[in-house]
């Protein structure tokens, strides 16, 4: 009875709002005196069965100005409808119904400019220069995605973009014709940015990043691979500002260190996504830092290329404390990173790890010189401790349950040892990448088995010492693998490939 009031009523509503006019009607409404006529039968009908504010229904005679009044006090219901609209066409059509209208679909329109072409960018730029114009456009976009268009971006196209200050998602990906100091002037103009991806915008320097983290203490993710020049620098200033970071990645760079790795993991709580490939610098101190401090969040840790890690930098076993304890030999021999204290004096916490505080407000010129001094003391100190804290082998006193992806190609040093440790630390890994890991034999595969239906994706190419007995024990027990890279095994038999 629901289903059929609700479908018998909306014709009735909708001949009482649109009476003037049978636009949008079909032929057999206007013809068969269905729906645009209120039939009073129909009304008595429902009427002795059911309230009609049972159903949410209003069929007064000012029903038509009250659903008037209800828009115009609430815009925002034209502008989700208009936002469901898939066709361009359609939205355009929109701007012409009304004044309320037009200034609802400008809103969906500019929320996301389609720049796939650089002329529409250059249209883009004349228009937000221009000073007279219908809507206020700088208000209105929220994302730039100007990928399509990188090679042609220059320094005078971003800081038309800084007139954006409601910017939520910015994609610069590939443009290397911008210069460092138009990057430090701009980065800071958007105090509303969550997402910014600077992929290959090799210019990209540890002060641009500084002056981003300063004006965008809401930013959540951050894509800096290919750029080779941020490093501690820009990590130690994401910390003291952003303290929301979910996915940062630094990949390729040539300046980071376990100092800024230990920071970042210790200062935001909330880290889902640390890509750190191809960071040559980066050693056992880093890696354990990651895995002790944010156990109870990572996602994703790639650390591809990173030919420094050994097995120490993976837990030898699973403690039995509680979630966010010390882990016992770091307890015991009080092991911390050279140089934590001014770490934590920066962020204005604590060593025992209190609340954070508010975003701090970033001088950049005051900053810099600060944190370069900072890092430069950090760095000279932190060589001495390696030896002393290498000698031991830490453990977590927690699984790593959260942990997807984990990305350890071409890690050439690790073993056995470090495949069976992270195994038992990460018991719900997916996708697990081990690529050129030549010391990894069949007992690496046993240890693997033990994930079962977890498993969805193995990269293991160019590992000779695994045999088709292992990979075949290993598809009997991971039965939900879709993925299986053992490329390079030119002994592998073809029966195995017939019958796993």
């Amino acid at each position: 009875m629901s289903t059929r009031a609700n479908f018998l009523t909306i014709p009735d509503t909708a001949g009482d709002i649109g009476s003037e006019s049978s636009h949008g009607e079909t032929y057999d409404e206007r013809h068969s005196g269905f729906g645009t006529t209120p039939g009073p039968p129909l009304r008595r009908q429902l009427s002795d069965s059911a309230p009609l504010t049972q159903y949410g229904l209003n069929c007064s005679p000012d029903h038509a100005s009250t659903a008037r009044d209800s828009i115009k006090n609430n815009p925002e219901i034209v502008t989700r409808i208009l936002g469901h609209l898939g066709n361009q066409d359609d939205r355009l059509a929109a701007l012409r119904v009304c004044r309320d209208w037009s200034a609802r679909a400008a809103e969906v329109l500019w929320f996301r400019p389609d720049l796939s072409h650089y002329s529409t960018v250059e249209k883009l730029v004349r228009t937000l220069e221009s000073p007279d114009t219908t809507f206020p456009y700088c208000k209105l976009i929220r994302r730039l995605n100007v990928v399509s268009s990188a090679p042609w971006i220059e320094d005078s196209t971003l800081t038309t973009f800084s007139r954006c200050d409601l910017l939520e998602r910015l994609n610069l990906h590939g443009s290397r014709a911008l210069t460092p100091p138009a990057l430090e002037a701009t980065l800071k103009s958007w105090p509303n940015l969550i997402s910014i991806d600077l992929t290959d915008v090799t210019q990209v320097t540890d002060e641009a990043i500084i002056a981003l983290a300063g004006g965008s203490p809401n930013l959540r993710g951050i894509n800096l691979n290919g750029c080779r020049a941020p490093g501690d620098l820009a990590l130690i200033a994401l910390t003291n500002n952003c303290h929301n970071l979910c996915r940062v990645r630094m990949g390729a760079s040539s300046s980071i260190t376990d100092v800024g790795i230990s920071t970042i993991v210790k200062g935001c709580p909330h880290l889902l996504e640390l890509d750190l490939r191809n960071c040559r610098n980066i050693t056992d101190i880093a890696v354990r830092e990651v895995w002790t401090h944010s156990a109870r969040t990572m996602r994703e840790l790639h650390l591809g290329f990173c030919t420094g890690i050994t097995d120490l930098a993976f837990p030898a076993k699973v403690g039995t404390g509680e979630a966010g304890d010390v882990p016992r030999d770091q307890k015991e021999l009080n092991v911390v990173l050279p140089g934590q204290g001014e770490h934590d004096a920066a962020k204005g916490q604590e060593v025992s790890g209190s609340p954070l505080g508010p975003p701090v407000e970033v001088d950049t010129a005051q900053l810099v010189p600060k944190i370069r001094e900072l890092a430069i003391t950090e760095h000279v100190s932190l060589l001495p401790g390696l030896s002393k804290v290498e000698i031991w082998r830490t453990t977590v006193p927690q699984t790593l349950a959260g942990l997807r992806i984990l990305d350890l190609a071409s890690c050439f040093q690790i073993t056995d040892i470090a495949v069976e440790q992270i195994v038992s630390s990460a018991p719900r890994l997916r996708n697990f990448v081990l690529s050129k890991c030549s010391l990894l034999t069949n007992r690496s595969i046993e240890a693997i088995c033990e994930l079962g239906s977890s498993l969805n994706f193995l990269h293991i190419a160019h590992v000779d010492q695994v045999t088709d007995e292992a990979i075949k024990k290993l598809v009997q027990s991971c039965t939900r693998i879709r993925y299986l890279d053992f490329a390079g095994r030119y002994s592998l038999q073809g029966q195995l490939l017939i019958h796993p």
